[in-house]
């Protein structure tokens, strides 16, 4: 009975302990190590060089693993990752320590094609959803549902696209992290996508328009685990942890911030359905950007490193 009384005060004491955290998971696209850009020449590892205009792919079913064990899933079922829109807002979780986080690369079956248990037609989405409309498109009909990847540009060879969908294409990916704690109620979880990798393989230059489940499709879908896609961040463990609180506000239709992190490199600014209402590169913690008649009511403005990574987060109400 002792012994259950300790164990039981044991474990009211570590509840106690615990605070609500905002968790942001940021995958910082990069191509030989190095930030990735679009519409510059790249060059593979293999000797194939191209310039991409466009990589973009669906996260879902992110869970974390966390206080020994424990689970909590994302706010989110799906996220669509862009080159320049690849920080997740995962949600705001009773936790301390985060082990290791599980992500699907692709949508999921259930609402991936007609037949899926919670499937919707995609003109019913509304059209800030992931699963809605995009440009270029993810979607290639019910029969065939949504690709988990689509990747294209111009090479040697002229344009090309590799475009995969089909079924069981989707990934799982497995990831121990190294959380960031950048505030007491907010955890940044830094990884990269490794693009080189994920067309390891492939001669990108030459494929011309490969839409579907053809060999080279199927290879970069593997890719993701057999080539080790995602990775930690190397910047995980060296973001500052803790700093003089940043300045940012709103006055006479101007954003002024200051005292910004010291590796901040662009603000980005969010509306309440995640559209992103304005974006602009930081040279200085000090400064001030035209915001006039941009967006009224609240606004999330992350604070992001060269890499993509989010740094802080403030949000703000526009009046």
């Amino acid at each position: 009975m002792i012994r259950l009384i300790f164990f039981l005060l044991f474990i009211i004491v570590a509840s106690s302990l615990r605070s609500q955290k905002n968790v942001f998971l940021d995958i910082s696209p990069v191509f030989n190590a190095d930030p990735l850009q679009m519409d510059v020449t790249l060059v593979h590892n293999n000797g194939d060089s191209y310039a991409l205009d466009h990589f973009d792919y669906y996260v879902s079913d992110v869970t974390i693993t966390h206080d020994g064990g424990q689970e909590s899933t994302a706010l989110e079922s799906v996220y669509l990752i862009e080159p320049e829109n690849h920080t997740l807002y995962l949600g705001n979780f009773d936790l301390e320590s985060i082990e290791q986080i599980e992500f699907t690369v692709g949508v999921p079956a259930r609402l991936n094609t007609q037949d899926g248990a919670e499937a919707m037609d995609i003109s019913s989405y509304p059209e800030t959803h992931p699963l809605s409309f995009q440009i270029p498109s993810m979607y290639w009909g019910w029969s065939f549902g949504y690709m988990p990847m689509i990747i294209g540009g111009s090479g040697s060879g002229g344009f090309f696209e590799l475009h995969s969908v089909g079924q069981g294409l989707q990934k799982k990916v497995d990831l121990p992290v190294i959380q960031t704690e950048v505030s007491s109620s907010q955890i940044n979880l830094e990884i990269l996508c490794n693009v080189d990798r994920w067309v390891n393989g492939i001669q990108l230059s030459s494929v011309g328009m490969m839409h579907g489940a053809f060999p080279d499709n199927v290879l970069a879908m593997n890719n993701v685990n057999t080539e080790n896609v995602f990775t930690v961040s190397p910047s995980a463990s060296m973001l500052s942890l803790v700093h003089t609180p940043s300045n940012i506000y709103v006055s006479d239709g101007r954003l002024l911030y200051s005292n910004l992190p010291e590796s901040t490199r662009e603000l980005a600014i969010y509306d309440p359905l995640g559209r992103l209402v304005l974006s602009s590169k930081i040279a200085n913690p000090k400064g001030a950007i035209d915001f006039q008649g941009q967006h009224k009511g609240s606004i999330f403005v992350f604070f992001k490193d060269v890499l993509g990574g989010v740094l802080e987060k403030q949000t703000l109400f526009i009046h």
